[in-house]
């Protein structure tokens, strides 16, 4: 009872704040269902239903709508609960396909026997790929079906092409072809060209033709190591796109024009009111420095300083307040989305220099929309903005 009285405590005094913004997608707001909660259910049953009520509310809201604690009749799901749901069960099953669906073993396929650098391919995993070195090569080596061996060795001839992927099934840079006779087939791929550039994961694959009709190939994951991946070119442009992506997808955020104040807003409670948290809390300096630079976010600091301490120029001297509190204004979605796509390829880049992950069609390109998608709605929803 004493944590539930404290937590009903903590929330009417932010619900007393002039920086709660006093919008909500439900009714009750979610502070005072929250209220509700911890007053008539004992605390960990309060505590998971304040937990989902803040959860349900997102952008998938179509409405403002009645969501009490106790409800009239029915134990239907909540309101916006099940696009929440189902929003939570995609975004948890992206991650999950796109982090376990590339550790599969590869291995050889078309009735061959294979090793790169004597390694199985089959134990070639994204978790456990074959490191190479500086000054090392990917060496390829197999032997031909066993349909075809017993045969007479001037009568077989194969030729032996080796991948490396840059992107998983987009994008590759391959080695010159490798001919070979009799019932060996394989070539060696030299690493170094890629050590300039760059580190990380990749997949190689050979794939062997030959005569009379066959064909095999065998895949495996490579680890190239030379270093720390932020000292190549490709981890460097990859933390530039991942910081600079960030920068401007938090800047997006911003609304697009200060707002005005509300004459119709409601003045912040008087000292009498307030007890000794509410005055420490009114007391505090404000965060007005939001989205200014240089010298002109220190001015701006210091006079909000001054300002909410009731201080002028370093006299003590008491200065009226204008009442503040918050606005939500909407921000700039599209360069949001641009921003996101550019912090989410940096990032799947950073991820592929480190050995993390491959790039594939999934990490190279789905996780960037995704995060697009992210930062674009967040710069869509916007950020409060103090006026007054």
């Amino acid at each position: 009872m004493r944590m539930s009285e404290r937590a009903v405590r903590a929330i009417e005094r932010y619900q007393r704040s002039p920086h709660q913004s006093g919008r909500c997608r439900f009714e009750p707001s979610c502070s005072e269902f929250a209220v509700e909660a911890f007053r008539s259910r004992r605390l960990p049953v309060a505590v998971v239903l304040a937990a989902l009520r803040i959860l349900r509310c997102n952008p998938l809201a179509t409405r403002r709508t009645t969501d009490p604690v106790r409800r009239a009749g029915g134990r239907g799901p909540r309101s916006n609960g099940v696009p929440t749901a189902l929003a939570v069960v995609a975004v948890s099953g992206f991650f999950f396909v796109m982090t376990a669906g590339v550790a599969q073993a590869l291995g050889v396929s078309g009735g061959c026997t294979a090793t790169i650098n004597g390694k199985d391919p089959a134990s070639m995993t994204v978790n456990s790929p074959l490191v190479v070195h500086k000054g090392e090569t990917v060496s390829v080596t197999g032997l031909a079906p066993v349909t075809v061996r017993s045969l007479p060795a001037a009568s077989l001839s194969s030729n032996t092409h080796i991948d490396v992927s840059v992107v998983e099934g987009v994008f590759g840079v391959s080695s010159s072809d490798h001919p070979g006779h009799g019932p060996n087939w394989g070539g060696k791929q030299n690493v170094d060209n890629y050590l300039k550039y760059g580190v990380g994961l990749y997949k190689v694959k050979g794939v062997a033709t030959g005569t009379p009709g066959w064909s095999c190939d065998g895949e495996g994951y490579v680890k190239l190591a030379d270093g720390n991946p932020l000292t190549k070119p490709v981890g460097m442009v990859g933390m530039a796109m991942a910081v600079i992506g960030a920068g401007a997808g938090a800047l997006a955020s911003r609304p697009k024009a200060a707002p005005t104040y509300p004459e119709e807003e409601e003045y912040p409670q008087s000292e009498n009111e307030m007890d000794d948290d509410d005055r420490e809390a009114q007391s505090a300096p404000s965060n007005t420095m939001d989205g200014f630079f240089g010298m002109g976010c220190l001015a701006f600091l210091m006079a909000a300083f001054a300002t909410s301490k009731g201080y002028a120029a370093g006299f003590a001297l008491a200065v009226p307040r204008r009442p503040q509190r918050l606005v939500w204004v909407r921000g700039h979605a599209i360069a949001g989305f641009i921003s996101g796509v550019l912090l989410g390829i940096g990032a799947s880049v950073l991820a592929q220099q480190f050995a993390l992950w491959p790039l594939t069609i999934v990490t190279a390109i789905v996780f960037p929309l995704v995060c697009g998608l992210i930062v674009g709605l967040r710069a869509w929803m916007g950020r409060p903005w103090k006026v007054g």
